[in-house]
């Protein structure tokens, strides 16, 4: 009995220390996590992820009493890869990646310090942490898209007369534009949280888990496409008198209530008995009475995090003065400056060192010049972020998108549109160290290489925007040739 009190007040230090250690850190790792959970709706759920973590372990405490500890030192390398990984994002300042590598350390913690065997009992709770991570913006084009054609669909199916521009859906009662709030996208990440986590207290079966957490998956995305369609339908029946204002999202949420209720009851039908060991089975096992040289494996595990820890503080940045005290680009002499253009820029760059936004007139076509540099980019002030737009999902919804090549230069041009009919085509790269890039993860990995090898971290983002008749190729011609007569400017 003394062996088995001493075990468990190593294991409760081990564990104590590791939280300690972890907390201390990853802090700015672990605010920003919290500040997003704060700030936006979508990740509200976040705080009960831990919560919900701490429940399924006190119910697996019994056969967690019965499993024998035997670190795995081996663990050690993946250990490494996510200090790297956590590295990695430090950086290039990308916030999911560092997030990713903190919520996965307790996994391989465990790994470590008490074994397969222990970390196969609890693996999900502990794999459940990624949920605390604000991930998934991404697929937010996707999910507008799929929750327009769910609507247009069904609206065709009923008969009534429809117009489709983009995400825009036009019915004789007035316009419905797929904005970013309808993608349902807080819906589809809450709904597969909280669908594993029912499905791990509910069935003893793999594939019966799996079935339930695909079935979480597929269940938000088609009830979204028609709770969008339930709230065009109010909205068009009522001539715009209900379901566009607040009692827009509550109409969405208390439908996406009723849905988890139906999804949850349905599961009920086939959950298992005895998921969770009880306090009586524990007294038929053998209980183990052996854990050794903790302190010693404890060292091993926290050498690499305050190593990562330490390089990612003392290495340092110096900016490229380029544009520091100059315009980006200057007009060529085939092109004329407006001194009388109005309105702000289709793009915005939050927090840049150096922004131009100017227009250049040559005969009746205009050009928009937008360009925001960035000196050097720090935490507070990063390159590439949600902050920082092509263009406002709120006004405006992409139609087309195309990569062109102009010179050694590679571009993104794309189509938009807006509620009344009016279109933009803007064409846009981003400027790393002279090379031109289109994909934002590439560009983050040329910062960090050019951050690393150069210990520079400037970058550069150009975007020219004009008015845009639909499929006019001259309008696509002039815009060109515009970047053509002033790319030596910008690389």
């Amino acid at each position: 009995m003394k062996i088995q009190n001493r075990d468990s007040i190593l294991v409760t230090c081990s564990i104590l220390l590791f939280l300690s250690l972890w907390l201390y850190l990853f802090q700015n790792t672990l605010a920003s996590t919290v500040n997003t959970w704060n700030t936006s709706d979508t990740y509200g759920h976040g705080y009960l992820i831990p919560l919900l973590s701490l429940y399924f372990i006190w119910l697996k405490r019994f056969e967690l009493r019965a499993t024998i500890i035997q670190p795995c030192y081996w663990a050690i390398v993946p250990i490494i890869g996510l200090c790297l990984f956590w590295l990695i994002g430090e950086l290039s300042y990308t916030n999911v990646i560092k997030q990713f590598a903190v919520f996965l350390f307790p996994l391989f913690f465990v790994l470590f310090m008490f074994g397969w065997k222990v970390s196969k009992v609890i693996a999900f709770p502990l794999i459940f942490l990624i949920f605390c991570v604000p991930f998934g913006e991404g697929l937010i084009p996707l999910l507008q898209v799929i929750t327009a054609e769910i609507t247009i669909y069904f609206i065709g199916v009923i008969g009534i007369p429809v117009y489709v521009d983009g995400l825009f859906i036009t019915l004789t009662s007035g316009v419905f534009e797929v904005a970013k709030a309808c993608s349902g996208i807080s819906y589809l990440i809450s709904s597969l949280a909280i669908g594993s986590f029912y499905a791990f207290i509910s069935y003893n079966s793999p594939k019966h888990r799996a079935y339930f957490i695909f079935f979480s998956l597929l269940v938000p995305i088609i009830a979204n496409g028609l709770r969008a369609l339930l709230i065009v339908l109010l909205a068009h029946y009522s001539d715009l008198a209900i379901a566009t204002g607040f009692d827009h999202l509550i109409y969405g949420w208390v439908f996406f209530g009723v849905i988890l209720f139906i999804m949850f009851s349905v599961g009920a039908r086939w959950a298992d008995n005895n998921v969770f060991k009880d306090e009586n089975w524990l007294k038929e096992q053998k209980r183990p009475e052996q854990y050794k040289n903790i302190f010693a494996a404890f060292l091993v595990f926290i050498i690499p995090l305050i190593l990562v820890k330490f390089y990612s503080q003392n290495i340092d940045s110096i900016a490229d003065k380029q544009w520091s005290n100059a315009k980006i680009i200057q007009h060529s002499e085939n092109w004329q400056e407006n001194s009388l253009v109005k309105g702000s820029a289709i793009s915005k760059f939050s927090k840049a060192d150096k922004v131009q936004y100017e227009q250049f007139v040559k005969n009746r076509f205009s050009v928009d010049f937008y360009g925001a540099y960035f000196e050097r980019e720090h935490e507070s002030k990063e390159f590439i972020s949600y902050e920082n737009r092509i263009y406002d999902i709120n006004q405006w919804a992409l139609d087309k998108s195309e990569v062109i090549q102009i010179g050694d230069a590679t571009f993104n041009r794309y189509e938009v549109v807006n509620s009344t009919g009016k279109r933009k085509q803007i064409v846009f790269s981003y400027i790393v160290n002279e090379e031109s890039y289109i994909s934002r993860a590439k560009v983050k990995l040329a910062m960090l290489q050019n951050k690393v090898f150069n210990h520079q971290a400037s970058a550069l983002y150009v975007a020219f925007t004009s008015d845009y008749t639909h499929n006019s190729e001259q309008e696509k011609t002039e815009i060109i040739n515009f970047i053509k007569e002033h790319i030596n400017q910008i690389l």
